[in-house]
């Protein structure tokens, strides 16, 4: 798929998988690639991409690295959680956001979206310190050690929460995307 992205890019017309015509479009390309800390793009690039979208990359640190933008982020992710963009902002005292600024951001912007999505759900609009603190020192769960592989281990999940894929990621402490990945590669719902 790489190569045929990069096909496109350089032409500006591209095949249908099960097309025999060839089609022209204009489309532009907005593309993002997570790579570990101190990685490169060409971890997860072939070289032609790598070639077509040098100088073109934006990076963006991570969390603990901009911790500058905690309220506006913490904003972002009200309004997406409660679906709603004229949401009000969490009331969040100095202290919580001392907190938020303390914890060292495994998770990075996952994390604290998942945070966020718990603070909004409270009944109490007034986020201090001491509400906050349970939430960042609760670690999330962790692959039991030489009890399961991997793949039993998501099945687990899954049993655990009656094949609900929402539910298992976020007990599991995975994206969706990511728990979708790994029941697709370790072929566990075939």
């Amino acid at each position: 798929m790489k190569e045929r992205l990069a096909d496109y890019l350089e032409t500006g017309s591209f095949s249908p998988l099960n097309g025999a015509s060839i089609v022209r479009s204009s489309a532009r390309i907005i593309a993002t690639a997570t790579v570990a800390r101190g990685a490169g793009l060409q971890t997860v690039l072939c070289p032609r991409l790598l070639g077509l979208f040098s100088g073109l990359d934006i990076k963006l640190p991570a969390l603990p690295d901009r911790l500058e933008d905690l309220p506006q982020l913490v904003q972002h992710f009200t309004v997406e959680a409660k679906g709603d963009s004229n949401a009000q902002t969490l009331a969040i005292e100095n202290s919580a956001f001392l907190a938020l600024a303390g914890h060292n951001w495994p998770g990075n912007l996952r994390e604290l979206r998942q945070i966020v999505n718990q603070l909004v759900t409270l009944p109490d609009a007034h986020i201090s310190a001491g509400v906050l603190r349970p939430l960042l020192n609760a670690s999330a769960p962790a692959k039991p050690k030489n009890a399961f592989s991997e793949r039993e281990w998501i099945i687990e999940g899954l049993k655990r929460n009656r094949l609900h894929r929402g539910k298992t990621a976020s007990s599991l402490g995975l994206s969706r995307k990511t728990l979708y990945n790994k029941i697709k590669k370790l072929r566990i719902l075939e």
